[in-house]
């Protein structure tokens, strides 16, 4: 079995982080976030100025107020990072209520990559007690949304978000980081759940499950989309995962085909 190099794990890490806050595997949306001290100083070693980019982005949404949505017109125009704020006020609305107003800037949000990749950070990271994030159905307005939304646009993401942070689950153990595998194993089950109710994602879900299930062995195509198994191929050669993280990815989305049946 391979195994990762501990450098090359943090640097994983690392990058997860960078890619995370397009995903939500791996970054909290909350000030109090702590990086690992390896982790820290990588980040930081990346930047010539010495600031993290991730923690600047953070911050500034953790202070920002989630009273007021903005208009769906606003939300389809945001950018990722705004989209990430907007994401905000969504999830704590999801929270608190179901209102019409909710679900047409929640379409906004999930008509483009960046509005979809800045809800999910936002969403799968929350951490308001008795998380609508963990319901099991989705809350109705969020599942209708999803039944609707673009499965070319949140099916990828969906698969990345149940994959990076299952994977991470291993590379956090290994470093007896328990409290961060704790909150990668928080996320990917909060997406998991929302491929569950997803069914139009199931041939994106089975080509990664597929791609998960091969040694890894040889040089994958460089063709074929997200509903293709070579494109997950190149996405895990990409991370470097191993073939333990492999076999935990690939158990994790079959939990969620044999849902599909």
């Amino acid at each position: 079995m391979r195994r990762i190099p501990h450098r090359s794990i943090l640097r994983m890490a690392a990058s997860h982080l960078l890619f995370g806050l397009l995903i939500a595997g791996h970054a909290i949306a909350r000030a109090s976030y702590a990086l690992p001290a390896r982790t820290r100083a990588f980040l930081t070693s990346r930047r010539p100025n010495g600031r993290c980019g991730i923690r600047r982005i953070v911050r500034r949404y953790a202070a920002e107020g989630t009273e007021t949505l903005p208009s769906a017109t606003d939300a389809k125009k945001a950018g990722f990072e705004d989209a990430i704020g907007i994401g905000k006020k969504v999830a704590l609305q999801l929270q608190n209520s179901d209102t019409p107003e909710v679900r047409g800037v929640l379409d906004a949000l999930l008509e483009s990559e960046e509005g979809a990749r800045g809800f999910f950070v936002s969403f799968l990271t929350s951490e308001e007690k008795d998380n609508v994030a963990d319901l099991n159905p989705p809350v109705e307005v969020l599942g209708n949304a999803l039944a609707e939304a673009e499965e070319k646009v949140v099916g990828p993401l969906l698969v990345m978000n149940t994959v990076m942070p299952t994977a991470m689950v291993t590379a956090h153990k290994r470093s007896n980081s328990d409290s961060m595998a704790e909150m990668s194993t928080r996320v990917a089950r909060r997406a998991s759940i929302l491929l569950e109710h997803s069914p139009r994602t199931r041939p994106i879900v089975e080509a990664a499950f597929g791609a998960a299930q091969r040694d890894g062995a040889g040089k994958p195509s460089t063709e074929g989309g997200p509903d293709d198994v070579e494109y997950w191929l190149r996405f895990y050669d990409k991370w470097g995962y191993d073939d333990e993280m492999r076999k935990e990815i690939a158990a994790a989305l079959n939990n969620v085909l044999v849902k599909y049946a």
